[in-house]
């Protein structure tokens, strides 16, 4: 009866299990009991049926639901089936771009592999090559109204590729004006596809390239995934060379920011995600110092040869974590050589994955995961991953195993050490939040405990005096069964006394 409000139902083969005994259940007994509605057998392999099914009506493309039910390697049926539509998905929207946009270059000849420095990723995503902006704003807009993703993709020097067909064309800027540059007044005007290295070394040799950056000239990257990422090399990041970013938006609009309207961060910005940078204004210096500008490059460059191993990789996997480097975590924990597949822990600095031939994406996930959770499980700081993933559904799975603690900071209260107890307060919950956890730092105007949501995974009492150190707040945390870090009332009550 519920099987009678598709609008197709297609019965297939029996799970293992049931192979050697047909007459006890043979599956193809519910073709009888489904009425109403087309109803057929499938006694093929997955690959088989998954193409049937997306071809049923002869690949429309149109919104529709398959529920795949039932037990043993039915699941099996659900990558080949995910592909296919969005295969067919994905031909729809090149399709229409293409018709949009007559010229534009569309190529779907490389794997992920061939498109990032690890290596890795067996699918071959859709391509674009726009020349010019007008170009991009024409094939944005199709993308976006087709309910399609775009994806910018640079050099792909910290990009993690797909063994799955995703429903997103990537974009590639490194033709045309996008992969020029050129100096104007006190500053370079440069497109987004332009390499940074190269970029860097000849305002270098100019004497044009400020110090505090000239580190950078070593990242392997587009200038464009720099800005946006907010990249950085022995203290210098982006962020302190950027004048003006400029972009497209969704809807194909130009999109400008001022450095200072930007809020930098460590490895990011709140440049929006829907924006496609094209071209990025960077402030110059005077030949004065360009002495010391050509030192910290070369000093720069041989710290990073010593440290970076060989083989494929896409850089550092995880972020530091505020002064905790990412590396030293790792390696205090024992990670180095650990591995999944094909994919490893250098031997050389704990905060590199080297990716082996035959590299999978679910390799690289899987030893994220485990990496995480041995640094979460030893030392309770929470890595954040530095390594980008082509499939949004990858990112998501590594980025939210472990699971940040939530936790509540106590400070203030009525004692004399008032003052104390908020500067101590607030230096906790900024080493919580460096070490991934979700803080909420709540001021007491008085000694007693505060609404403590259910959401809070555990208080960090940083109290000071009177309620805080006696093992007041202490036993008002147990008796409202609150988990809590430090002594417990009566070690308090007795070393304060």
């Amino acid at each position: 009866e519920r099987l009678g409000g598709a609008d197709q139902v297609v019965v297939a083969r029996p799970f293992a299990a049931w192979v050697d005994d047909q007459t006890l259940a043979d599956p193809r007994q519910i073709l009888e009991h489904v009425h109403g509605v087309p109803v057929s057998y499938w006694d093929g392999d997955w690959e088989g049926l998954a193409q049937t099914l997306i071809f049923l009506d002869g690949g429309a493309p149109r919104p529709r639901v398959f529920a795949v039910i039932g037990a043993g390697d039915i699941g099996g049926l659900v990558a080949p089936l995910r592909n296919r539509a969005v295969g067919a998905f994905m031909a729809a929207t090149v399709a229409a771009v293409r018709q949009a946009v007559p010229g534009l270059s569309v190529d779907q000849s490389r794997e992920w592999g061939a498109l990032t420095s690890a290596g890795v990723g067996t699918a071959r995503p859709w391509v674009i090559e726009p020349v010019d902006e007008e170009q991009l704003a024409a094939a944005v807009r199709v993308v976006c109204a087709r309910g399609c993703s775009v994806a910018v993709l640079g050099s792909g020097t910290n990009m993690i590729g797909s063994d799955d067909c995703l429903p997103a064309l990537v974009v590639r800027l490194n033709r045309g004006g996008f992969g020029r540059w050129s100096v104007e007044a006190d500053r370079v005007v440069a497109g987004a596809g332009v390499n940074l290295g190269e970029l860097s070394r000849s305002l270098l040799k100019a004497g044009l390239l400020p110090v505090a950056v000239a580190p950078l000239a070593w990242i392997p990257g587009t200038l464009g995934g720099a800005v946006r990422m907010n990249a950085g090399a022995d203290g210098g990041t982006m962020s302190d060379w950027v004048l003006r970013v400029h972009g497209l938006d969704a809807d194909g609009q130009p999109w400008t920011a001022d450095r200072d309207s930007i809020a930098w961060r460590y490895r990011g910005s709140d440049i929006p995600g829907s924006v496609t940078i094209t071209q990025v204004e960077l402030r110059l210096r005077s030949v004065a110092r360009a002495g010391l500008a050509r030192r910290r490059y070369s000093d720069a460059g041989k710290a990073r040869r010593g440290r970076q191993p060989k083989g494929r990789h896409a850089g550092s996997t995880f972020q530091n974590a505020g002064e905790c480097a990412a590396g030293k975590l790792l390696d205090a924990c024992g990670c180095k050589g650990m591995h999944e597949g094909a994919c490893s822990v250098s031997a050389k600095h704990a905060n590199f994955l080297v990716c082996d031939a035959g590299c999978r994406e679910a390799d690289v996930a899987a030893l994220m995961t485990r990496l995480r959770c041995r640094v979460m499980s030893e030392t309770g700081v929470r890595l954040r991953p530095e390594i980008v993933f082509a499939n949004p559904a990858t990112a998501r799975a590594v980025d939210h195993t472990p699971g940040p603690l939530r936790v509540a900071v106590l400070a203030g209260g009525e004692s004399t050490e008032r003052v104390v107890s908020l500067a101590s307060g607030r230096a906790v919950a900024s080493a919580l939040e460096a070490a991934g956890h979700d803080v909420a730092l709540i001021v007491l105007e008085h000694n007693c405990l505060p609404a403590i949501s259910p959401a809070i995974d555990v208080v960090f009492p940083a109290l000071h005096g009177e309620y805080g150190e006696d093992g007041g707040v202490q036993a008002d945390l147990e008796a409202a069964g609150i988990p809590y870090v430090g002594s417990g009332p009566v070690a308090s009550a007795l070393i304060m006394s």
